[in-house]
């Protein structure tokens, strides 16, 4: 039997999604957001870049490893700075404990460069020119239209808190 490379696609994004969305299905909601806007940025990606079967082979353990990567230095990073928090609340301040956890954040996060740039090397190299300008034209309008989105989503709120606390007034 053979399979479309399109049928291929959307049976992989189909995947992500179940199971992207069992494995989130105890986490606070802004960590679901942010999963959920990244399998759709996926989605995306899969859709336009219309990979071969090679390409798409070597780009999920990277597109993986990179979301893996991020998501640890998210986390070291907040663990760092909520340290330097501490650290600002005792009196006197330490100046030497600063600069050991500042160098500590710098090691960390050239760290991160050193292996996302390696990744994105990797990931150059699966792709063709075109697939390469596409990704980075998509990667532009992802970023523009989510921030369009959440700048609409803050908005509604606000309108919705100052409906909130207006008084609601009755017609006799």
């Amino acid at each position: 039997m053979k399979v479309s490379k399109r049928s291929l696609i959307w049976g992989v994004v189909l995947f992500v999604f179940l199971s992207a969305g069992l494995a989130r299905a105890q986490e606070p909601d802004r960590e679901k957001a942010a999963k959920l806007m990244e399998d759709i940025r996926l989605a995306r990606i899969l859709n336009t870049l219309e990979f071969s079967e090679e390409q798409l082979a070597g780009f999920l353990p990277n597109w993986k490893e990179q979301r893996k990567l991020r998501e640890s230095w998210v986390k070291e990073s907040q663990e760092i700075v909520a340290e330097l928090k501490k650290l600002l609340e005792v009196k006197p301040v330490s100046s030497r404990k600063l600069k050991d956890v500042l160098d500590q954040l710098d090691k960390a996060q050239a760290n991160f460069e050193s292996k996302r740039k390696a990744l994105k090397a990797q990931i150059d190299e699966i792709l063709t020119p075109e697939q390469r300008a596409k990704w980075v034209v998509l990667q532009g309008q992802f970023n523009k239209e989510i921030r369009q989105l959440v700048r609409g989503l803050k908005e509604k709120r606000k309108m919705f808190l100052k409906e909130e606390r207006s008084p609601i007034k009755e017609e006799p």
